[in-house]
């Protein structure tokens, strides 16, 4: 009753209304997004069960890649799902026509296979506020595979997820330690938001990494995926490969078709106050922080500032905007006398930033108390979203 109440309180703050009919309280179990949740677990949706246990193999290029859509929201349950899919996968070529031949042996099975796996599928673990992760990574010349595993109130690790990534042709390219090591990164950042601020430990079976990824390398490459991941609190175990099973069945064959997008390679840039610093203060028509600047500061120099008078002027002789047309102007003025102006990038609203202090905010956005080089190209582009 008491989650029920502050859950209610918290939507009718908001403004947000329910309604009655459509509302049920008190469930053991929820349906949501083709999934069933239920404490502590989640299931694949029995109605969706029934129509795949009813389906027949796919006769267009359409419906197989409907077929494989449906397979794919569950995907996360079938440990193995890549390696089954790929004979599938590979019949959605544009190469191919687009009516299908009659299955071979090897693509039936793999039909079978997937459509009785997904049947038989076990339920994962939802993953809890407070538990140990271990993360099973293991990478092979064509696909990554890792196994997100969580600590649950029984003790003992369950799974939460089983993911798998192809390699683009450029990544096939590289060694095997660069592969093993693009794997952790890859199975890291795709975990983020479960591992991000929590306790973990990553396991693989190349005992290389177990140096390479908490020292300086002679690789630039390596180098960068090691700060990269210097955001996580992990800690790397080597796990013998004949012990290492699920996560090396998920990296085994070449798999068109699963997710090739690039890695995420920039460098997270970290700014901490500490006593000892004035380098951040709040400063934005919100009161956010915005280097070394606060509102009072900006207005103080913008009332000084030839540019930020010129605006002001012009504002203070245009007649009352229409409400029809809220961008007459770019420039406006915050209730708190800040000259604001609205982005032509995007929705962002930028502050004004007299002459005057322009060097002091570089100099705190380009050396702040712990941070990295961003470079000037991305210091700029982030810059230009919040200021002008």
């Amino acid at each position: 009753m008491q989650h029920l109440d502050e859950v209610l309180t918290l939507l009718g703050k908001a403004g947000v209304t329910l309604q009655a009919s459509k509302c049920h309280f008190f469930q053991e179990e929820v349906e949501y997004l083709g999934h069933v949740i239920r404490p502590g677990r989640v299931h694949v949706l029995e109605k969706n069960l029934r129509a795949l246990r009813g389906l027949r193999y796919p006769e267009t290029q359409t419906q197989m890649t409907r077929f494989l859509g449906t397979c794919g929201v569950y995907r996360r349950f079938v440990a193995d799902f890549a390696k089954i899919a790929k004979p599938l996968t590979a019949l959605t070529s544009t190469k191919l026509p687009k009516k299908l031949r009659p299955p071979s042996g090897e693509e039936m099975d793999a039909f079978e296979i997937l459509r009785g796996r997904l049947l038989d599928a076990l339920f994962l673990f939802l993953p809890k506020r407070h538990g140990h992760y271990i993360v099973d990574v293991d990478a092979s010349y064509e696909q990554l595979g890792c196994c997100l595993q969580q600590q649950q109130s029984d003790g003992a690790y369950h799974p939460i997820g089983y993911y798998s990534r192809a390699l683009p042709p450029a990544e096939e390219n590289y060694f095997a330690t660069e592969i093993e090591a693009l794997g952790v990164v890859w199975a890291v950042t795709y975990s983020r938001s479960y591992l991000e601020g929590a306790e973990f430990v990553v396991r693989c079976d190349h005992r290389a990494l177990l140096s390479v990824l908490t020292c300086m390398s002679p690789n630039a490459q390596i180098n960068r995926w090691r700060l990269r991941l210097s955001e996580y609190n992990y800690e790397i175990r080597h796990k013998p490969g004949k012990d290492h099973k699920v996560a090396d069945a998920l990296s085994r064959l070449p798999t068109k078709g699963l997710d090739t997008s690039p890695l995420d390679e920039d460098i997270p840039v970290l700014a901490v106050e500490t006593r000892a610093s004035d380098a951040l203060k709040e400063a934005s028509p919100e009161e956010a922080a915005m280097g070394a600047l606060s509102a009072q500061d900006i207005i103080l120099g913008q009332a000084e500032d030839d540019f930020c008078q010129a605006r002001l002027t012009e504002l203070d002789a245009l007649p009352p905007l229409d409400p029809t047309w809220i961008r007459q102007a770019f420039f406006f003025r915050e209730k708190n006398g800040l000259l604001c102006r609205r982005s032509v990038y995007g929705r962002e609203t930028q502050v004004v930033i007299p002459k005057a202090l322009k060097d002091r905010l570089l100099i705190h956005q380009h050396q702040p108390v712990l941070a990295g080089d961003p470079g000037s190209r991305r210091m700029y582009n982030t810059l230009r979203r919040y200021v002008y």
